[in-house]
């Protein structure tokens, strides 16, 4: 995880999965730049973005993982996005779709 400059309690939250999570706090440099370092020090064959206005499904990264075992000639696997939709007392979600691309 790269914190970027945060001034919640992200870094400790994720420090708190390590090993499974590394941090490397940075000053603020803006995502381009956060996103870059990170893929610098990732050390796993898959990289997942996330960010901080984002929420994922519980079983986002299995899905994604079972999709690319059954299309090992994909290079890339990304999801649609869903928005939030709030008017009054009334929230709605659209609908995320999973697709692969080799």
């Amino acid at each position: 995880m790269i914190d970027d400059g945060s001034t919640d309690d992200t870094a400790a939250i994720a420090e708190s999965f390590a090993p499974q999570v590394r941090v490397f706090p940075r000053s603020n440099q803006r995502q381009a730049a956060a996103r870059n370092f990170g893929v610098q020090q990732a050390t796993s064959e898959w990289i997942a973005f996330i960010d901080a206005d984002d929420l994922w499904e519980p079983n986002k990264l299995e899905r994604q993982m079972e999709e690319l075992a059954l299309h090992p000639e994909a290079d890339l696997c990304y999801t649609g996005h869903a928005l939030l939709m709030q008017k009054g007392d009334t929230a709605t979600i659209g609908r995320v779709f999973l697709r692969t691309t080799g």
